[in-house]
């Protein structure tokens, strides 16, 4: 029997955006079946400095569990948009995909404290609630964006979808 498993992804570029989240999005729909996407939002960017990032979340579906997902899907796609990663785990990018939630369960406590991360997650998760406070996403989402500089981007996401 063939068991499908749902990940929620996060997208992030700070080089060429528009383009390589296109392109992103495009090869993934090849390998996963895309239930999901959020808005695009721009944040700054975290841990360095450079452009800012337009970033997303995805609901998608696929039979193939995390390690393919991760190590033959996604790291494909982020060679083929030449991501380079460096010494500088921050350092400004084509393309980065996170795996955030497999399953219903999460896998990057980031999605709590990163507006860049619960923004976009909290639009198809909004009431995910943290596993401590029992804060919904939606709200956690909205206390962040409150202090950090975003700027939606509906004219990205109408090229994306």
């Amino acid at each position: 029997m063939n068991q499908h498993h749902e990940y929620y992804l996060s997208l992030g570029s700070n080089i060429a955006p528009e383009k390589n989240l296109v392109k992103a999005l495009d090869l993934l729909r090849a390998n996963v079946s895309i239930l999901a996407v959020s808005s695009a939002w721009e944040t700054l960017p975290v841990g360095t400095t450079g452009p800012n990032f337009i970033n997303l979340a995805l609901q998608v579906k696929t039979p193939y569990d995390i390690t393919y997902l991760k190590g033959q899907i996604i790291a494909r796609i982020e060679r083929r948009l030449h991501r380079r990663r460096t010494d500088d785990k921050n350092a400004p990018r084509t393309i980065d995909i996170d795996i955030l939630l497999c399953d219903g369960m999460i896998l990057d406590d980031h999605i709590w404290s990163q507006t860049y991360l619960a923004l976009p997650l909290a639009e198809l998760l909004p009431d995910l609630h943290h596993p401590q406070s029992g804060l919904p996403l939606s709200s956690i989402a909205a206390q962040l964006s409150a202090i950090q500089t975003v700027i939606h981007r509906p004219e990205v996401q109408s090229r994306i979808v």
